[in-house]
């Protein structure tokens, strides 16, 4: 099976996808201030990509082949501590209980972002935390409103060109007249909206402009908020953070959709036990093997550098092999890179 298996919903994929997540994140967090995200779109992670942080999750592990779903299991989020969200009950509440989450800080909306049909168990969830759901799919917004029939709907939608994404906000009834009134402001306010959408008591449209020329730097990634499979719990000194990989030779970071324009990738390898993990390392993407390109730094530490294809695709793994892993001096840990943070350039 791909190492990127999803269901796409309906409407963009790919980089018109992420492209206008990332607007109808500015959006929201200009409309309704700070949020605490629980996206739960995994691989693709797309409104994810919008917000510095959030939490990554799965909308129905139990509708996937059980391939992808043991697949998914192997993958870690919040610098190590928890599997991702979706794929148990205990589990689910352990992650949205941890005082460290971003779910659980004070003076954030909650919400909730689907790609596909919810699973009834944890839209339950979400409704004891009173969280608001966006969905980008109209029909998966039907499927859940049995579940969720004190909340109210606002129709959303987002054109790029030929392409348009339907995105349905599920919200308590006696905020949605005044949330609808807030996007329509945010969105003249980021001169994405033309009329005035009072004379249109239908969907709010934007119409999203294509990304500005010469942009370098599109996103970094450091080692804490990394989605990955075959590495410890993450490190820190102070915000200086880094991830050990290992006992695995194997290492994969879960990307989801990149920003428009994205071109390259740079993974910052700080250390390594031996010249020769980094010299006969390999990279693939989506699990194909890719070349790479090493900016050494000195004998034990590299910029692992990974041109991206185009089109791109709708999600990415990243993954990088070692030849073998290495005992740790003091410990029982076997180690292959230390990798201190993931940049995405155009």
């Amino acid at each position: 099976m791909s190492e990127a298996a999803g269901v796409a919903p309906p409407g963009p994929t790919g980089v018109p996808a992420a492209q206008m997540s990332r607007v109808m994140g500015t959006w929201l967090a200009r409309a309704i201030g700070p949020v605490a995200l629980l996206d739960l779109s995994f691989p693709a992670l797309n409104l994810m990509g919008a917000f510095r942080d959030g939490l990554p999750g799965l909308s129905d592990v139990s509708a996937m082949p059980a391939a992808a779903g043991a697949f998914f299991r192997r993958f870690r989020i919040a610098g190590g501590r928890h599997p991702l969200f979706g794929l148990g009950s205990a589990e689910d509440a352990a992650i949205l209980a941890d005082d460290r989450s971003i779910w659980s800080a004070g003076g954030r909306q909650r919400l909730a972002y689907a790609e596909a049909p919810v699973h009834p168990g944890i839209l339950r969830q979400l409704r004891e935390a009173e969280s608001w759901l966006l969905l980008r799919d109209p029909g998966a917004a039907m499927l859940a409103a049995p579940e969720l029939s004190e909340l109210d709907a606002l129709r959303l939608r987002l054109c790029l060109g030929e392409h348009a994404a339907e995105h349905v906000l599920l919200l308590p009834a006696r905020e949605a007249a005044g949330v609808r009134h807030g996007l329509a402001e945010a969105a003249r306010q980021l001169g994405l909206l033309e009329g005035d959408p009072e004379d249109r008591p239908g969907a709010l449209e934007l119409r999203v402009q294509p990304p500005p020329p010469g942009v370098h730097l599109l996103a970094e990634v450091p080692a804490a908020a990394l989605i990955h499979d075959g590495a410890y719990r993450s490190e820190a000194d102070g915000g200086y953070t880094w991830v050990w990989t290992g006992p695995a030779r194997h290492f994969r970071m879960a990307l989801g959709g990149l920003p428009a324009g994205a071109g390259w990738i740079k993974v910052a390898v700080i250390g390594v036990g031996k010249a020769s993990q980094l010299d006969r390392l390999v990279a693939t993407l989506n699990g194909v093997p890719v070349p790479h390109r090493l900016e050494r730094w000195s004998e034990t530490s590299a910029a692992v550098i990974v041109d991206l294809p185009d089109p791109l695709p709708g999600s990415l793994l990243l993954g990088l092999a070692v030849p073998e892993t290495m005992q740790e001096p003091e410990g029982s840990r076997r180690l292959g890179l230390c990798v201190h943070k993931i940049e995405i350039f155009a």
